[in-house]
């Protein structure tokens, strides 16, 4: 895995665990509603009630999530290990708000007290191909 694939697969289960939540959040509320609208509550039939139902997907879900949590945990720690190694103060810090914080590339660029974004750019190019070096230098 090169140094980009590496920091976009952390953006990448940073949404999944983002989109785990959403899920996890519409089958709370389907459990409520479900169980507000009838008294069988979660029973152990075949079909299942729709409580039953979500709450069998909110298992399903709480595993994901700890599995996805687990891979995201090693991906921050494999990619904050090889950012701490750059040399460039500017570099560590683009890459660390980008792919570590999350955050936009408006976002960086005012944190970073850049006027626009075209800074924020090359400044992130040149953070690549030096994480890339080091990569490559192991």
């Amino acid at each position: 895995m090169n140094s980009k694939e590496l920091f976009n697969r952390v953006r990448a289960v940073q949404q999944e665990i983002r989109l785990i939540e959403s899920r996890r959040r519409k089958y709370i509320e389907m459990a409520s509603c479900a169980a507000g609208m009838s008294d069988t509550g979660i029973r152990g039939s075949g079909h299942g009630s729709r409580t039953e139902q979500a709450a069998m997907q909110l298992i399903e879900l709480a595993d994901r999530m700890g599995n996805t949590i687990a891979e995201y945990e090693r991906l921050v720690r494999e990619a904050e290990g090889l950012i701490s190694r750059l040399d460039r103060l500017r570099h560590r810090q683009v890459l660390t708000l980008r792919y570590i914080d999350g955050k936009s590339w408006r976002e960086i660029s005012r944190a970073m007290g850049y006027e626009d974004e075209k800074s924020v750019f090359r400044v992130h190019g040149w953070a690549l191909k030096a994480a890339q070096k080091l990569l490559d230098d192991v």
